[in-house]
């Protein structure tokens, strides 16, 4: 049982997690034990929850950041920094300011350090997808790889798991209803973005050797749900590889075609140049066709997702 909520009989939070489930469409793949998208469950107690946090972790605002700020993101999105550098500012960490590129990152999650870079209500980038146009939709945790456990099935600790766990409850009761969790992979599932002089930047592949399992057991239980409640994508989606040929559903997300992606099931293949909804431009290289990044537009010298273009 939880030591976070210890309230209600089992068969009580089944029961209304099936009434939940009732009015929620699913996709069709999409495994019926999800409950992303759902209400956050009326047992869990908001202040009583931040206060618990507050007694267990010190450093516990840097995972929680000003819960008086509600947010409207919809994706929570895994990363790895494929390093073991910790990030933070102060002797001994890495100052992810000093990095352009890192500074959409809204948690970095260490084995012993937690930095919140940017607040869950504040704009953010980390995906090819996005190429630094802020947006308000999807939120970028990276874990840091636990040098210790290098050679083990995953390369993040067990308080790691348990305060992304954290990070996607307290990023959740600030929004009111329940994320729904990606990968940096996921986002960029064949993407490619041209360089100059005929060069190409791919898109990621991370977080390796992620437990998503785990991930979604911690969760469940915080929140007091059935153990079997999943919170997103499908675990066997996370450690595939990226690559070239796949069908990628967040562009038409992004574009504002569709309210979610799809992100279950077996990944699917897309062939040829404009055979997606929308006809985003592709090219083909050595490994099959790729999404041409970036998608953004750019208004008035500041760069948009589509959906977030001003009217």
């Amino acid at each position: 049982m939880s030591v976070w909520l210890r309230t209600r009989s089992e068969a009580s939070k089944e029961k209304w997690l099936r009434e939940q489930k009732e009015d929620r469409s699913y996709f069709a793949k999409e495994p019926n034990s999800n409950a992303d998208k759902l209400p956050v469950p009326p047992w869990f107690k908001q202040s009583s929850y931040f206060a618990t946090l507050k007694t267990k972790y010190s450093d516990w605002q840097q995972i929680a950041g000003d819960y008086s700020r509600a947010l409207s993101a919809q994706y929570f999105v895994i990363h790895d920094t494929a390093g073991t550098d910790e990030y933070g500012k102060g002797p001994g960490l890495t100052d992810p300011e000093d990095r352009t590129a890192t500074r959409g990152i809204h948690l970095w999650l260490g084995p012993k350090n937690r930095y919140l870079g940017n607040d869950w209500h504040e704009k953010g980038y980390g995906t090819k997808m996005e190429t630094r146009a802020a947006n308000h939709h999807l939120l970028h945790i990276e874990l840091v790889r636990d040098k210790t456990r290098l050679s083990k099935p995953t390369f993040y600790s067990n308080k790691q798991y348990q305060m992304l766990a954290h990070a996607y409850v307290c990023a959740s009761v600030r929004r009111g209803t329940l994320l729904t969790t990606t990968s940096h992979n996921e986002v960029d599932r064949a993407c490619v973005q041209p360089l100059s002089g005929g060069r190409y930047t791919y898109g990621h592949h991370d977080p390796e050797k992620f437990d998503l399992g785990k991930l979604y057991g911690l969760i469940a239980d915080i929140l007091g749900l059935p153990a079997s409640a999943t919170f997103g994508i499908e675990p066997h989606r996370v450690n595939g590889k990226n690559l070239g040929g796949q069908y990628n559903s967040f562009i038409n997300y992004v574009k504002g075609r569709t309210s979610e992606a799809m992100q279950y099931g077996p990944v699917l293949n897309a062939t040829g140049p404009n055979n997606d909804r929308g006809k985003h431009k592709k090219m083909k290289l050595k490994y099959g066709w790729y999404y041409v990044m970036p998608v953004y537009k750019t208004v008035g010298g500041v760069r948009y997702l589509p959906r977030d273009v001003p009217n």
